[in-house]
């Protein structure tokens, strides 16, 4: 090594041993200063993780049931038949006060259209007449499940298949359905047979009926659901049409002694309707006189079998579960409501009301016994078989936790949210829709909202099938009268875990997080739990003021 080399490298070592506490030193100022330029500003993004740890909910207080009734796309239905001599729709309101004490949301619109039986081409009458329906249920407060039938019981058949299924065409042509998708909750496929059930004087092929049901999904708006009354007929469905194919159970309980013909489609209905949870299911009861004929086993139906003076509530409970209906009727065999002018109908009316049901009070032994899944909470008073089932049909959302990411209430940040909610009711949620977002709250506006989960897949339960006694599968006048319902084969009860990412607001303000589910028409869902409210947004942190 040369004199000169050698020099510097004793130079250094002389230098950097000498000074290393010093150039250490300058070293972790440099470090620091780093962090300390890179430190945001009161606009800079400031966002830490972990999540924070998780937040509880409060379940919600049987005070708030009233409330929840007011949720839309569930629970009781109206049941009007609209007429071609009553254009302006009168007869609706009527029932509408009536049952207005049952906060009910939806209705099914018998639509009768006689006067264009022979026409090739609907006439403006029949759109008029249509719109008015949809604008009166609307002004109500509902939305209407529409079933468009040509005559009543004991008529004619329908038109040539033709005419019908051009009949078809042109109501999806025409628009109104799209028009009024915010009022509609359901196409409920008629056409076919009196009254438009497709049950006894049906005069189209198997192939026909296909054709049939799949021209009402193409003319109905993708949204909707299109119902049928018996199992959809055999043919290629896509996986969208599937789904959207669901069921109105008309006639559900009791003897089948004078509609021997469909027992066998009917269990065929109730087994697909358990199997396939992600349709839409609706029924009704029989009236009181279907209940009363002679000459079979019933003995399971009755809650007393002697005086046969009632029908067994839990046996209905344990259909509306396993068969994940989301409405149900609150006319049939309910408030002494007779069909028409039938004496059998009007004798036997209030002895198999529904209205019997409030008077059979449950216990949670009794929810325990048959695997039922309900809110405990619910049960802090005393509740009926009647309260179960308006309350439970449909969905029942509660929000169980959330986590929330550290932020500062800085405009424009981002903010990590996670919410696990159950849904306690018979069926998953239909036509809704559910994301987070920020209340302003002194405007109520919602700003900044983002999607996020989706309740269709909020399935309350994995299990459905029901435990009864002496069931045979066809050749019976009898379906659920075939023996007592015992419990449901229910393993679990589902929960959901919705998460997303979304920015602060930009304008200055007091601003409240919200996850919100909410209908076509922007309606938001009121949830289980006791929580702030502002604009009908469930709140779960308030005063997030941006400056």
């Amino acid at each position: 090594m040369s004199t000169a080399n050698s020099a510097r490298s004793n130079f250094k070592e002389t230098f950097f041993s000498k000074h290393l506490l010093a150039i250490s030193v300058f070293a972790i100022i440099c470090f620091v200063s780093t962090i300390f330029i890179n430190i945001p500003s009161a606009s800079a993004k400031f966002y830490h993780e972990p999540l924070q740890e998780s937040v509880s909910i409060q379940a919600s207080d049987p005070q708030k049931d009233a409330i929840l009734l007011n949720n839309p796309n569930r629970g009781f239905r109206l049941e009007v038949f609209a007429y071609e001599n009553d254009p302006d729709f009168k007869a609706f309101e009527q029932y509408a006060k009536q049952y207005a004490k049952e906060n009910v949301q939806l209705a099914e619109i018998n639509f009768r259209i006689g006067d264009q039986t022979d026409n090739d081409i609907l006439t403006p009458a029949f759109y008029t007449r249509l719109q008015k329906v949809f604008d009166v249920v609307s002004s109500y407060g509902m939305k209407v499940m529409l079933r468009i039938y040509y005559q009543p019981g004991d008529h004619p058949s329908p038109p040539p298949f033709q005419r019908v299924i051009g009949h078809i065409n042109q109501i999806g042509q025409s628009g109104i359905l799209e028009k009024n998708k915010g009022a509609l909750f359901s196409h409920m496929l008629g056409f076919a047979d009196s009254w438009g059930e497709w049950m006894k004087n049906v005069p189209y092929t198997e192939k026909q009926m296909y054709e049939l049901t799949k021209a009402a999904l193409a003319n109905t708006p993708k949204e909707i659901p299109v119902q049928t009354r018996k199992t959809p007929p055999s043919g290629k469905y896509t996986a969208e049409e599937k789904a959207r194919l669901g069921y109105y159970i008309h006639d559900v309980f009791g003897l089948h002694g004078v509609f021997a013909p469909i027992v066998d489609w009917r269990w065929a209905v109730m087994n697909q309707a358990q199997e396939n949870p992600e349709r839409i299911v609706e029924g009704e009861m029989y009236w009181g006189c279907q209940l009363t004929h002679a000459g079979h086993d019933d003995s399971g139906f009755y809650e007393d079998k002697d005086t046969k003076m009632e029908v067994k509530s839990m046996n209905v409970i344990g259909q509306l579960v396993s068969e994940h209906f989301t409405d149900f009727s609150v006319i049939h065999s309910y408030y002494g409501w007779q069909a028409g002018s039938d004496q059998c109908n009007k004798d036997w009316a209030d002895k198999f009301s529904m209205a019997q049901w409030k008077n059979r009070f449950l216990t949670e032994n009794d929810f325990k016994e048959r695997n039922l899944f309900v809110d405990p909470v619910w049960l802090n008073k005393q509740r009926s078989a009647f309260d179960y089932i308006r309350d439970y049909l449909g969905y029942r959302l509660q929000l169980e936790n959330y986590t929330l990411s550290d932020f500062t209430p800085t405009a424009g940040d981002d903010v990590k949210v996670n919410i696990n909610l159950k849904n306690w009711g018979f069926s998953k949620p239909f036509g809704l829709h559910s994301g987070f977002g920020f209340v302003n709250i002194e405007t109520g506006e919602l700003v900044n909202d983002v999607p996020a989960g989706d309740p269709n897949t909020w399935i309350p339960r994995t299990n459905t099938t029901p435990e009864r006694k002496g069931c045979i599968s066809s050749g019976v006048s009898t379906i659920l009268a075939c023996g007592d319902f015992k419990k449901m084969k229910s393993d679990k009860m589902n929960t959901f875990s919705v998460a997303a990412s979304l920015k602060l607001p930009s304008t200055p303000g007091n601003y409240a997080l919200t996850f919100f589910v909410r209908d076509i028409n922007g309606k938001v869902v009121r949830f289980a739990n006791n929580m702030d409210n502002i604009s009908g947004y469930e709140i779960l942190k308030k005063n997030i003021v941006i400056s």
